[in-house]
């Protein structure tokens, strides 16, 4: 019955691991597709700064809550990740955001708090 059991599962879980690398790679698409409403001072600030005009920023300025809330409904490739941290490792990427607002920092934070050690 164990063999039985265990036949059913790994061979259920390709299927099953397929799909949800499927799910995040689909998210991750979406939200390269995103550009993203920057605005004017924004993209100035960038120019400015010698940076590449085409970054993707995070709304700057938010609470914990609504950083959270972009996150999920803006940047859900970044959100599939963040989901997985701990409340302490959270607050870590929230530290980073609002000392710089970059996507690109954001997710280097999440991957840091992911990575093991």
């Amino acid at each position: 019955m164990l063999t039985l059991l265990l036949a059913v599962f790994a061979g259920g879980c390709p299927v099953t691991c397929a799909a949800a690398s499927d799910d995040y790679l689909k998210a991750l698409e979406n939200e390269a597709n995103d550009t993203g409403a920057r605005t004017d001072a924004a993209q100035g600030d960038a120019h400015k700064a010698g940076g590449v005009q085409d970054r993707q920023l995070i709304n700057p300025g938010l609470d914990f809550d609504a950083f959270e809330t972009e996150l999920k409904t803006r940047h859900a490739g970044t959100w599939f990740l963040y989901n997985r941290l701990s409340e302490p490792q959270r607050k870590a990427v929230f530290g980073v955001y609002q000392n710089d607002n970059t996507t690109s920092a954001v997710r280097d934070e999440i991957v840091r708090q992911l990575s093991p050690g």
